[in-house]
């Protein structure tokens, strides 16, 4: 029971993963460049920590059967070559804490870079399931101590938090890119009905990255 429940996590993920990249390829230059016009973090942001996220994960999970693991990230000394400030990138160099002003500084890469990190970590987190022994599905609802999460945690809600904070940083990304102008952000989102009626709904603050 527990392995198929794992099972099903893995593929609610892998529609996640599916759903972002598509998303994310299908940007055309000027809708990633319309993060410019943003008062809020940059389009650029969203998708690197949902990578990073990602990046984080493939490490616990083989921390969970204590196999040796090293961050794409720090393996390929990404954050340097991309000329990131490592102490101003938030919690585990992920973004998480950052401010909006700090992630506009950043001098983003071009997005096929991001994009490229992005599908490596995750082939990253599907290939260290892939290697979770059918025989040993306690490892994934066991708590673990983590250098990565800082403290103890599970890979089952890992993974759980990886799809919910990915689906919702997906809902920005697809925000910024409809986005045309900078006073869109600042009014509630309309959605046209029989091409008469407008219905608009309340807009709330964005929760912390």
């Amino acid at each position: 029971m527990k392995h198929s429940t794992m099972q099903a996590i893995h593929d609610q993920y892998r529609e996640t993963q599916s759903l972002v990249v598509h998303v994310v390829e299908g940007l055309s230059p000027a809708q990633w460049d319309s993060r410019s016009s943003a008062p809020g973090a940059p389009l650029a942001f969203h998708v690197w920590h949902i990578a990073r996220e990602a990046d984080i994960l493939h490490v616990l999970i083989h921390e969970a059967t204590q196999q040796p693991c090293q961050q794409i990230w720090d393996r390929h000394g990404m954050g340097a070559r991309w000329g990131f400030p490592g102490e101003s990138l938030g919690l585990l160099q992920s973004g998480i804490g950052m401010d909006d002003v700090g992630a506009a500084l950043l001098p983003w890469p071009d997005h096929n870079e991001i994009i490229a990190y992005l599908r490596q970590s995750f082939d990253a987190v599907n290939q260290a399931v892939a290697e979770l022994r059918a025989d040993q599905p306690q490892v994934v609802f066991t708590q673990h101590a983590s250098a990565v999460f800082g403290g103890a945690g599970t890979v089952e809600r890992a993974m759980m938090r990886a799809i919910a904070n990915g689906n919702r940083h997906l809902g920005i990304i697809g925000w910024i890119s409809t986005s045309l102008y900078a006073d869109r952000y600042n009014q509630d989102p309309v959605i046209m009905m029989d091409g008469n009626h407008q219905y608009a709904s309340a807009s709330s603050a964005v929760a912390d990255k």
